[in-house]
């Protein structure tokens, strides 16, 4: 007895601080732009501003919206703490940041999060990375000088006997190594003091849940972004600490006003990470615009001329130097930079270090800023397309993104419908994706079909447009109308499904909703979940 009290104390004072200095390093943000000038580092404590969360299920302490201070202590029906905590949001969300937001104030022992110094140790682990395959590997990687103190086995049982939290970011980045270490925690979670946060994307939260037995209570809460309210106080944070950083401010600041604020509170999600990149998609329009031809000929003469001058060349050699590099920069003014050229173009130091997928999300945010110059949207959108299809983009969710920030550009729409229905039979459909689904959907087919919807279905244009053009299609559906399952007594969801289940050709596996009379529902439909039951059919 007197042994494992030694062995928990040495976990609780040395091993936490070792924890605490491996953890330091994973909450710094890396908000490089990938462009000159805009590559710095900050801590997530210094530009974090607090995200919604909205429960996905209604039987907890906390119904519908709550703060990201609360996420560890929201309860289930029965009063207890759930074991596993899901957040799930979309690519961008801030998923990965609200982690390590959490990392960094149990590491310098804040109270901003509730809960949060309850917990003797955090442990963090990434689904992409294959580090480790069992708990005793993540504990030794956490705090090696420690595991060197005591047997292997001995460490593992003071710790399992601690108060812990174990972030899992990533989920549908999993991998065989992963997927063995998330196993070997979810076994150990009723039998210690155990707690896991688990971070997802929409789409993969069900095959999450199959891992997950059913005895162990779950929090399913969706990240929903930094509120509307507070983004001039996010974009602001950013400004100064780019300023701060000696990088260049201006960017930044007309976010606060004009056509581009409004652009980035349409996606709805401003990360870090995200916004790092949007900076730098803001500078790469920058060198597309560069001003005119004779304005950029008269400076580069300038310059050039008090460079001859400094060396005191003849006046005729002067002339006839200035003459010549005036006839060269003419010729090279007359040609239209592509977007490729121009990122090259940031290499010419070394060559060999360009690489297009560094640049991949920096180019899918400008194909958003340029939609804002409409003359140099129909000049490079289509080349963006391209490039992007180079680099092997693969998620459906970013070119539905791209679709709906330009507005589904007519000369953009058939490339990524190709692109898209030639890469998965599945398409995941969300709120701000509607229209942009509505114009793949047209001329292309999908086995399966998912549409998740938050908002009140009676202000979501084109999702009726969407359910009838799903409706005379052999295709399996998944409806999720949230606003009237949360909300039952704000509206039914008859109508909706009239629009898609009046040619009897979809099979509606899973429907998520209200509805006056079970007659709006027919013999297609498997799943079902009501607005004032959480009941199958």
């Amino acid at each position: 007895m007197i042994l494992s009290v030694n062995l928990k104390n040495l976990v609780r004072e040395q091993g936490k601080l070792e924890v605490q200095e491996h953890l330091k390093e994973k909450f710094v943000i890396d908000c490089s732009s990938e462009i000159p000038g805009f590559s710095k580092t900050v801590d997530v404590h210094d530009i974090f501003t607090p995200n919604n969360l909205v429960s996905k299920k209604k039987f907890f302490n906390h119904s519908g919206t709550l703060t990201v201070q609360d996420i560890l202590n929201v309860k289930s029906s029965n009063g207890e703490i759930a074991s596993v905590i899901v957040v799930e949001g979309l690519a961008g969300a801030g998923k990965t940041t609200l982690a390590k937001v959490i990392l960094s104030h149990w590491c310098k022992e804040t109270d901003f999060i509730r809960n949060l110094k309850q917990y003797d140790l955090i442990l963090f682990s990434e689904f992409r990375i294959p580090a480790c395959t069992d708990i005793k590997e993540l504990f030794l990687m956490h705090m090696p000088k420690t595991f060197k103190k005591m047997t292997g086995e001995s460490l593992v049982m003071a710790i399992m006997n601690l108060k812990i939290l174990v972030i899992m970011d990533g989920f549908e980045e999993m991998n065989s190594y992963s997927q063995t270490l998330l196993i070997h925690f979810i076994q150990r979670l009723n039998s210690h003091k155990m707690q896991l946060l688990i971070t997802t994307r929409p789409n993969r939260d069900e095959a999450l849940f199959k891992i997950i037995p059913k005895n162990i209570e779950i929090c399913h809460l969706e990240i929903v972004g930094v509120p509307q309210d507070r983004l001039s106080e996010f974009v602001l944070k950013w400004h100064n600490i780019m300023k701060s950083k000696g990088s260049k401010g201006n960017e930044v600041s007309n976010l606060l006003e004009g056509k581009t604020v409004k652009m980035m509170t349409r996606k709805r999600f401003l990360d870090t990470k995200v916004f790092g990149e949007f900076y730098g998609a803001l500078a790469l329009c920058d060198l597309l615009k560069r001003g005119s031809d004779d304005e950029i000929l008269q400076r580069l003469m300038t310059d050039f001329h008090e460079i001859l001058i400094s060396n005191q060349l003849p006046i005729g050699v002067t002339k006839r130097i200035r003459g010549e590099v005036k006839k060269t920069l003419k010729r090279s003014l007359n040609k239209t930079n592509t977007v490729l050229e121009i990122l090259q173009d940031l290499h010419y130091d070394k060559p060999d270090s360009f690489s297009l997928l560094r640049y991949q999300k920096v180019l899918i945010h400008l194909i958003g800023v340029l939609k804002l110059e409409s003359s140099l949207s129909e000049e490079y959108a289509s080349e963006l397309v391209d490039l992007l299809k180079e680099t092997n983009l693969t998620d459906t969710e970013a070119w539905l993104n791209i679709l709906t920030e330009t507005d589904c550009e007519v000369n953009i729409v058939p490339k990524v419908r190709e692109i898209i229905s030639g890469n998965t039979n599945y398409l995941y459909v969300r709120d701000g994706h509607l229209k942009a689904a509505a114009c793949v959907l047209q001329n292309s087919e999908f086995e399966y079909v998912n549409i998740d919807t938050f908002s009140d279905p009676g202000k979501l244009g084109y999702l009726k447009d969407v359910l009838k053009s799903l409706s005379s299609r052999k295709t399996f559906i998944h409806l999720s109308l949230l606003h009237h399952w949360h909300y039952p007594e704000q509206g039914w969801s008859d109508d909706f499904l009239h629009c898609l289940l009046n040619k009897n050709k979809v099979k509606l596996t899973h429907f998520k909703g209200s509805v006056k009379s079970l007659s709006s529902l027919s013999k297609q439909t498997e799943g079902v979940v009501f607005g004032s039951w959480n009941s199958i059919f």
